[in-house]
């Protein structure tokens, strides 16, 4: 059977799998899991820095927001939106 996508951990303060240059390379899609560290680094580096981290990981990466408060996914998309302050 052939693999429809993989998921692990992958965040901005967890950032080494090595299933993502495998993935990479197979072109099987990435599901980062809390790939915007609950909210953590919006509280850091501003909003929208987990998400640009995010997106630099490259097309195979399923951009799957997942944050422990709806208010953090609130903030980074209205900052993405907004663009830089």
């Amino acid at each position: 059977r052939p693999v429809a996508a993989v998921q692990n951990v992958l965040n901005t303060t967890d950032r080494d799998d090595p299933a993502l240059e495998m993935c990479r390379d197979h072109n099987i899609p990435y599901v980062a899991y809390r790939p915007l560290d609950a909210g953590l680094l919006a509280h850091t580096h501003g909003p929208a820095a987990p998400l640009q981290w995010l997106l630099s990981q490259g097309s195979h990466v399923a951009l799957i927001p997942s944050t422990s408060q709806p208010r953090h996914l609130e903030e980074i998309v209205a900052a993405v939106q907004d663009g830089p302050a």
